[in-house]
């Protein structure tokens, strides 16, 4: 969680029941009650970024249809709206295909670009994904089977003499 705003499967409503009961609310609609979260995140993005107006921004498409994720991609978009410099990711595991995002933002003004990853670097995101030890567990079954998963995703976007690599995404 960030900022005492707890992830989607320990949030609350207002009228004190779980918003997302089980694993399976997490991938379904938005609750109402996450439009507040759209809107303090963009305000405190917003008051944030005053000083750092050319700063990269860095969301998750959402293309796995989990609800924080979808969150964070709805406060991208605002921002990207008012001509922030923002790139969305392609947020690993919910595309293990990297096939398709582009069939989803194919009628669309996106458009993308790659990078290539160092070893260490897609070390660290695997570091970085097993703080979430609940979902390397529903996702993928062990840590083992993660790693193995982030490497093989990474070394699909690679070509040429790049080992690994990640997509981004942005739109005109």
């Amino acid at each position: 969680h960030f900022d005492n705003i707890p992830d989607a499967i320990y949030r609350i409503s207002r009228n004190g029941k779980w918003v997302y009961g089980n694993d399976d609310d997490i991938f379904k609609d938005r609750h109402k009650d996450d439009e507040k979260i759209v809107k303090y995140f963009e305000k405190r993005i917003r008051k944030y970024l005053s000083n750092y107006a050319k700063a990269r921004l860095y969301f998750p498409l959402g293309v796995g249809n989990h609800v924080d994720h979808k969150l964070a991609f709805d406060i991208g978009l605002l921002l990207k709206a008012d001509d922030f410099n923002v790139w969305f990711y392609e947020d690993f595991p919910y595309t293990k295909s990297k096939d398709i995002v582009p069939l989803m933002f194919a009628s669309r003004d996106w458009y993308s670009y790659s990078v290539s990853l160092t070893i260490n670097e897609i070390n660290a995101k695997i570091c970085a994904f097993n703080y979430y030890l609940s979902q390397v567990s529903m996702l993928f079954g062990s840590s083992e089977k993660m790693r193995d998963a982030f490497i093989t995703f990474a070394k699909e976007y690679a070509r040429d003499e790049v080992e690994f690599a990640e997509r981004f995404w942005s739109y005109r």
